[in-house]
């Protein structure tokens, strides 16, 4: 960490320190819970990580970094930060709290009717002092980390707004400085700490949040590669976990394709097909950068033959006719060519074949 932003974070440590006392340790937030302001003594949990994480904090991560994941995509709070916050607070889920309660941050009170009660110290400004208190039990990490995210999100009852510098920010850093800027913790290293623990753990991986297809399902179909500028194949629906750019569309510009999935994602109207021709896959292509889609229930584009035009601009397909009950090549029946002309009356047949 750089000595500029040291300096940054020590700044404002006196007011941050003035307004733990004006709020009196404890507060009641907006959505009728209790937390303690000054959480237990934070030593520095980075201390140590030079050499790699435990296999026991490796462990812990994992188990919490698919909710702190789902936290991020429903309240906007880094994955990062909910991670380090909860190892700094939780000793790495070793505290007696986070064993018998799965409590990480020391919410009090009572999670539907759950509860625990357990020694704790809150800092007065000047020492740490020991007292008993009744803090919540949570069926799950899931349930805890929600619990916490919520008092960002709501705020206290006495400033909503309280938190709303974390809220959305995508850097991890800010994110940090924002917390430590509302007086959350008493320790004046607060920040500074989930910083150093952030990079040193390599937290940030999970701070990208990936998107989960909303519907995914197999096609038939073809089309032509419109020429767009700027536009990707990918390795997958761009946004999900996998997805890489591969090759610009435009290489692939006038190219007929068959298109054997589709998947739509959510917040999009833009589809997502997977295209492939003479029997190799080419990747995911934007539905916006097909042209001539042609898509049938029953027939089955061949590749090499597809969308050419007749003398009279007509689109002509050969298609591929499952009549596989009798496991024979054949023409497909004049009635067959008739249905499928019904269905598209603009398409000239050439040709079929199974």
């Amino acid at each position: 960490m750089s000595k500029k932003l040291e300096g940054y974070l020590k700044k404002d440590v006196q007011k941050i320190i003035m307004l733990q006392l004006a709020k009196k340790h404890l507060v009641t937030i907006g959505i009728g819970l209790t937390i303690t302001l000054c959480a237990l003594p934070l030593h520095s949990q980075a201390a140590g990580l030079e050499d790699g994480l435990t296999s026991k904090q490796e462990k812990f991560i994992n188990e919490i970094a698919p909710h702190a994941v789902k936290v991020q995509k429903e309240h906007g709070i880094l994955a990062s930060i909910t991670i380090s916050q909860a190892i700094l607070e939780s000793n790495w889920g070793e505290s007696k709290l986070a064993k018998d309660g799965n409590n990480l941050f020391g919410i009090k009170g009572a999670y539907k009717g759950a509860s625990i009660k357990l020694p704790t110290k809150e800092h007065n400004g000047v020492v740490w002092v020991g007292t008993d208190a009744k803090f919540r039990a949570y069926p799950s990490w899931y349930e805890s980390l929600n619990d916490h995210a919520l008092l960002f999100v709501n705020g206290p009852s006495w400033n909503p707004n309280l938190y709303a510098g974390l809220i959305e920010e995508a850097n991890f850093e800010k994110a940090a400085i924002a917390l430590g800027k509302t007086g959350y913790s008493s320790d004046p290293e607060y920040a500074a700490k989930l910083i150093e623990l952030i990079e040193k753990a390599n937290l940030t991986k999970y701070d990208t949040v990936y998107t989960e297809p909303v519907s995914e399902k197999a096609i038939k179909a073809a089309g032509e590669v419109a020429l767009k500028d700027n536009c990707f194949i990918w390795s997958a629906p761009s946004g999900t976990e996998t997805a890489k750019p591969m090759e610009k569309v435009s290489k692939y510009a006038g190219r007929k394709v068959s298109i054997n999935q589709e998947v739509k994602l959510p917040d999009s109207n833009i589809l997502w097909y997977h295209i492939h021709q003479n029997g190799k896959s080419i990747g995911w292509i934007e539905s916006t950068a097909i042209k001539n889609f042609y898509q049938s229930e029953d027939y089955s584009p061949t590749v090499d033959t597809l969308l050419k035009t007749d003398d009279q601009n007509r689109l002509v397909i050969n298609m591929k006719v499952d009549t596989s009950e009798l496991h024979k090549t054949r023409l497909v029946q004049t009635e067959q060519k008739a249905k499928l002309a019904q269905i598209a009356p603009l398409l000239s047949i050439q040709s079929f074949a199974w």
